[in-house]
């Protein structure tokens, strides 16, 4: 397929990863204009120029081609031709933001499998969160290489690198949950958000008890407080295994529409 250029209305953003083409890369997860959700990667986001640096819930307009991995909703994404659009805002504009993606909404994961999406939006019944330390806590040999490597191409075609070398998560941190009370899934959480979370709340919270607290109680307490949690899943391209990529929060919600209220 030839490239074309398209809008994206950014949902999702995951933590970066190590990558051996771009020295890192965000998987970013987005609906286009007819309301489909796209997976666009590699994007190495922070080698992008200040003004290319897209929000959540942000308009983008960038030229795109379908990737060559089998998943439906997979674009190779032309980096340097990203250009920020619109922004929806929180607080009332949440009406506006889930008036284009309340559609997507699947009452499970399982009947987003059946579907044969490998991208979908839950609202699961019950969830918790885990938290596994990694085997290798700070970047392997191998990882290090690829962070520090030859860097991306800059929209000028000059070679950048990011100005400080990535953070490493040191642990998995997961949801358990379940989508109507009938099933159970342990999904690895890819969030941006919620990597930096861990990383600047280290300061504030000096003790991995008072962190992981912090950390529960930003995404599993007060949105299971609220009802108002909602979770993008969508597979890993090599494992096929599914994840967790994203989240959330509306506020003003219709507990029985599932809804924002205007």
């Amino acid at each position: 397929m030839a490239w074309d250029t398209r809008k994206f209305l950014v949902v999702v953003k995951t933590y970066p990863n190590p990558s051996a083409s771009t020295n890192e890369a965000v998987c970013t997860a987005a609906v286009d204009e007819t309301g489909a959700l796209t997976r666009l990667f590699p994007i190495p986001f922070r080698t992008l120029a200040e003004g290319q640096r897209f929000k959540k819930w942000q308009w983008i307009r960038a030229r795109v081609e379908k990737a060559s991995d089998s998943r439906p909703e997979s674009y190779k994404i032309d980096a340097t031709s990203i250009e920020i659009l619109d922004q929806i805002p929180a607080g009332r504009g949440w009406a506006k933001r889930w008036a284009l993606v309340a559609h997507l909404l699947s009452d499970s994961q399982e009947s987003v499998e059946a579907s044969g999406s490998t991208l979908g939006l839950i609202k699961p019944s019950s969830y918790s969160m885990t938290f596994e330390d990694k085997s290798d806590p700070d970047w392997t040999t191998d990882e290090r290489q690829k962070l520090i490597g030859q860097g991306a191409i800059d929209m000028f075609g000059s070679r950048v690198a990011p100005q400080s070398l990535l953070n490493k998560i040191p642990v998995q941190i997961r949801y358990q949950f379940s989508c109507d009370g009938s099933c159970s899934h342990h999904q690895l959480f890819e969030d941006w958000e919620v990597g930096a979370s861990w990383h600047s709340w280290t300061r504030r919270y000096r003790t991995r008890p008072l962190l992981e607290a912090a950390i529960r109680n930003e995404y599993v307490e007060e949105p299971a407080r609220r009802d108002n949690l909602y979770l993008w899943i969508g597979t890993h391209a090599r494992w096929k295994s599914w994840l967790v990529i994203g989240h959330a929060q509306p506020t003003n919600l219709d507990s029985r529409l599932r809804l924002p209220l205007e």
